[in-house]
């Protein structure tokens, strides 16, 4: 253990080991996914080295800790960023104030250029519609005492305008929840009848338990962002994924339709329309229309068959959706997914979610995290598309208070932007 120079008489600050960080963010009420061992594993294969620090108190016991990654800049000296931490209680100032005061001498002790933090915090408290909730709650008092210390915010449009970054949150309570059922009564008709449609068609969910499966998911992925215009990253990634966090918290899943079963669920439609027009007198004028609705129908479905077939190519599976799910202490978060646009009849990306609800109930999960939307709410369809998605599942908008960046080095930060904007002056 590493200790630093102590400024509190109750409180110490020091390197801790993996294990140690570990148990403490699975344990945390902050705990997420992006403050793990499996996130440290992850960067470190892009080329950031992970870094453990936390707080003991008088007792010798862990009052807080965060994962900060580092990268080589600019002659031996480094960038260190702490995404969605650290993790701590940032009601208690006493704690705050040590930890960040006794963080900045580290960081300079470690040649740092600059501490990115970004605690998850958030701003105001949000309804689903996005729209601020009248209560006393409010994350000022933590951006400033945050610019206080010296951490100095980023503008919220810059953070928001880069795809590598996330503030806004959509998020779901599942305390109190034992079923998928319960749940299910608390999301928008629409969605209901979109997963029940999913299920009666058949449609199933396949969990990826080994890395050459992956290809599969990639396939999905690949397509969507050929169709929408973004880069989904390369294979390598998602097997960098799964081997940094293992199955159990980097879920990949497949949401793919069994044609028999939907070719059978069509059969039966075909059944109960014939048998019930059997019933009927035709003589009737009435009744003969329903009879011809009912022919109608049968056709439909019987044509439905016919295509299963013809896009099936003689597989028992169509693949329809993807998405991985992140799983870490009380938090499952949709991190990834993509869709085949040719199939989206058949609601495969509702399986998948009706799928991760029940896993997470399963898990003992109490927050569903419908991950990030851009924070952008004006009924723009390419924008506001993701959100009204998540939406109809039910939850709430979270914002959080944003990114914060402790000059560590002036001078040399100075001479590092002189530098940035000369190179993009010779590359003019």
């Amino acid at each position: 253990m590493d200790v630093m120079e102590v400024t509190s008489k109750t409180m110490e600050f020091a390197e801790i080991t993996e294990t140690e960080f570990n148990t403490f963010a699975h344990g945390h009420r902050l705990g997420n996914f992006v403050q793990s061992v499996g996130m440290a594993k992850r960067r470190a294969t892009a080329g950031w080295a992970p870094h453990y620090v936390g707080v003991y108190d008088e007792a010798g016991a862990l009052v807080a800790a965060a994962l900060l990654h580092s990268r080589h800049i600019l002659r031996g000296y480094y960038d260190f960023e702490c995404a969605q931490g650290p993790l701590l209680d940032y009601d208690n100032t006493e704690l705050v104030t040590f930890f960040l005061t006794e963080l900045k001498r580290w960081a300079k002790s470690k040649r740092a250029l600059q501490v990115r933090v970004s605690p998850p915090v958030l701003a105001i408290h949000r309804d689903q519609d996005a729209q601020p909730v009248v209560d006393d709650y409010t994350g000022q008092p933590v951006i400033t005492l945050l610019e206080r210390l010296g951490f100095g915010q980023v503008s919220n449009d810059e953070v928001d305008r880069n795809p590598a970054y996330v503030r806004w949150y959509f998020t779901k309570d599942l305390s109190g929840y034992t079923t998928l059922d319960d749940v299910l009564k608390t999301v928008d008709q629409q969605t209901r009848w979109s997963i029940n449609k999913a299920r009666k068609f058949g449609v199933e969910v396949e969990v990826l338990t080994k890395r050459d499966e992956l290809s599969r998911f990639f396939d999905i992925l690949a397509a969507t962002g050929i169709r929408l215009g973004f880069d989904p990253r390369d294979l390598a990634y998602y097997e960098s994924l799964f081997d940094s966090f293992g199955p159990e918290q980097a879920i990949f899943t497949i949401a793919k339709l069994n044609v028999a079963a939907y070719k059978n669920s069509l059969r039966e439609q075909i059944e109960i329309l014939m048998s019930e027009s059997s019933s009927l007198d035709e003589t009737d004028a009435k009744v003969a229309r329903r009879v011809r609705a009912n022919r109608e129908q049968i056709e439909l479905y019987q044509g439905k068959i016919d295509d299963a077939d013809a896009m099936a190519f003689g597989k028992e599976y169509i693949p329809l959706a993807a998405a991985v799910f992140m799983h870490h202490g009380p938090e499952l978060a949709y991190f990834m997914s993509g869709s085949d646009e040719n199939y989206r009849s058949f609601n495969g990306p509702y399986a998948l979610q009706a799928f991760a609800l029940e896993y997470a109930l399963q898990h003992g999960v109490t927050r569903y995290n419908f991950y990030g939307t851009n924070g952008v709410f004006n009924n723009h369809p390419e924008q506001e598309g993701v959100y009204k998605f998540k939406y109809g599942f039910g939850g709430v908008i979270e914002e959080q208070i944003g990114h914060f960046i402790y000059d560590a080095s002036p001078l040399l930060n100075v001479a590092r932007r002189l530098l940035v904007a000369l190179r993009r002056l010779i590359g003019r």
